[in-house]
């Protein structure tokens, strides 16, 4: 299980930076790359998923709400990727689905940093580097969301936008690998 949640870090940090460079250098190439690493690391991810329910639904009754909040955005994320790899959809007919499915993702991401700080059984910076992550991921989805060209896909993120966007990710990116090489 160690391998599949590193490999899910690994794949999120790869289309996160493929996704910086199809937005600085207007790369298709980055682009198709970027969507393909999110599509690997949205299935890497429901092994995951399944695994920290496993580790904690005897311990608290509610694990079950993150666990459908981390599958239920998962589904909705691989759906939508396939699509738009398949060349079917183009992501500014998905990106409302997409957003609202990466948030609850970040949900269900929120549910494990509480679970781990209520419950144990991984490391504590892990439940703290979570909630941290998700706070102020929240808070740049909500700032960004606030101009719906971006939003709908029609414009790219101005350079603030982008640079206030890596410190959640990059705080992700670690929370994933860390909670992979944990399980």
């Amino acid at each position: 299980m160690a391998l599949i949640g590193i490999l899910a870090g690994v794949a999120f940090a790869s289309a996160i930076s493929l996704l910086v460079v199809f937005f600085v250098a207007k790369s298709q190439l980055a682009d198709r790359l970027s969507n393909w690493a999110f599509l690997a690391f949205e299935i890497l991810s429901v092994p995951v998923i399944l695994e920290i329910h496993r580790r904690y639904v005897e311990q608290a009754a509610f694990t079950w709400a993150f666990t459908v909040a981390g599958l239920a955005a998962m589904a909705v994320l691989i759906v939508t990727g396939v699509l738009i790899v398949a060349g079917r959809v183009e992501f500014a007919r998905v990106s409302y689905a997409q957003t609202g499915a990466f948030a609850m993702w970040l949900v269900w991401v929120a549910g494990t940093g509480y679970l781990v700080l209520a419950h144990g059984g991984l490391p504590v910076g892990l439940g703290w580097l979570a909630l941290g992550a998700v706070v102020v991921g929240l808070g740049v989805i909500g700032w960004m969301s606030r101009d719906r060209a971006l939003v709908r896909g029609e414009k790219t993120p101005t350079r603030t936008q982008m640079f206030l966007s890596t410190v959640p990710f990059i705080g992700l990116v670690g929370w994933l690998i860390w909670l992979g090489a944990s399980l």
